[in-house]
């Protein structure tokens, strides 16, 4: 039998939250029966001056908005454990990347997707991104000459062409990368 992915030491305390929204809620209602049962042939004058019974049905809706808050967890605990055990989207998992260190690159074609470069040396190099995978140039690098980028995806030459135009139109540009990718 499989673990729960909410459960602590083999605890699982989604469904000991929805047992005890239950036995609060039926608690409650015992309770109120009682004290209903107890004062049918008060007069109304009677229970509306009595502190102690008023006393008693705050405690009674206390307890009946604690089991529906109960109840409330153990449904979003539910749906929460649902939406974990669904497959995370490639955007959401960590990045595996083929490492490359301490090479140097001359007059080639540097292809980005799925590569770290740690410490390289490029020399009159086109970097290729085809946006398959993630990439990272981790420093220290350095980079000499001419240093081009280029893609082999239709789908991503409307970005370099964007690029293109920053370049020579919108001096200093400035990136946000949203944190997370």
């Amino acid at each position: 039998m499989g673990r729960n992915r909410d459960s602590v030491d083999g605890m699982d305390w989604n469904k000991a939250s929805g047992l005890s929204g239950i036995g609060n809620f039926v608690l409650t209602f015992l309770i109120l029966a009682i004290m209903l049962w107890q004062i049918r042939g008060l007069p109304m004058e009677t229970i509306r001056m009595n502190p102690v019974i008023w006393l008693l049905f705050i405690v009674a809706a206390a307890m009946v908005v604690a089991a529906l808050l109960h109840w409330k967890a153990a449904k979003v605990g539910r749906e929460t454990a649902k939406i974990k055990s669904q497959p995370q989207s490639v955007a959401s998992t960590p990045a595996v990347f083929r490492i490359v260190a301490h090479q140097e690159f001359r007059n080639q074609n540097v292809l980005l997707d799925g590569c770290d470069y740690v410490g390289c040396t490029f020399r009159n190099v086109t970097f290729v991104y085809n946006g398959t995978a993630p990439f990272a140039i981790t420093l220290p690098f350095t980079t000499e000459g001419q240093i081009t980028l280029t893609t082999e995806r239709d789908s991503l030459v409307p970005l370099l062409r964007l690029l293109k135009y920053f370049e020579s139109h919108i001096p200093p540009l400035a990136f946000l990368v949203p944190s997370g990718r």
